[in-house]
């Protein structure tokens, strides 16, 4: 890859392709809107199965046998499982998220390991669908 001038513009040259700056960004730019999408689409079927897995399963054997403290305990249940994935296989994944991508982006050039990501969206998804007090 090149950046050169061209017509008075910036172009990016691949091989013998060359294309402007902005058709790089506009391509990249539907590329992370579809990405993101689609992201959104399975954090929500995450959220879902979570939900399902409290309420469906959990829920419904505790319920008819405990009560109104089946609640509880599926919120108990719910946040040790994602602290547990949390330590367990990302421990730097702690927090709410937004300090650890600043610090990312101010220390490491904006690098996170992909793996620290998987893990807090996992933990996200199962506090949220056990019932935990935070929003998508």
């Amino acid at each position: 890859m090149r950046y050169m001038m061209r017509e008075g513009r910036y172009a990016l040259g691949i091989g013998r392709l060359t294309i402007t700056e902005s058709t790089f960004m506009i391509a990249a730019a539907t590329v992370v809107g579809i990405g993101g999408g689609f992201g959104a689409i399975l954090f929500r079927a995450m959220i879902a199965g979570a939900q399902w897995l409290a309420f469906g399963v959990v829920g419904g054997g505790l319920q008819p046998r405990i009560g109104s403290l089946a609640v509880v305990l599926q919120l108990a249940l719910g946040g040790a499982i994602a602290a547990f994935v949390a330590t367990r296989f990302a421990p730097e994944a702690k927090g709410h998220g937004v300090p650890e991508v600043m610090e990312a982006v101010a220390l490491r050039g904006g690098i996170m390991r992909p793996r620290v990501i998987a893990v807090k969206s996992i933990a996200s998804a199962t506090s949220i669908g056990f019932g935990g007090s935070c929003g998508r």
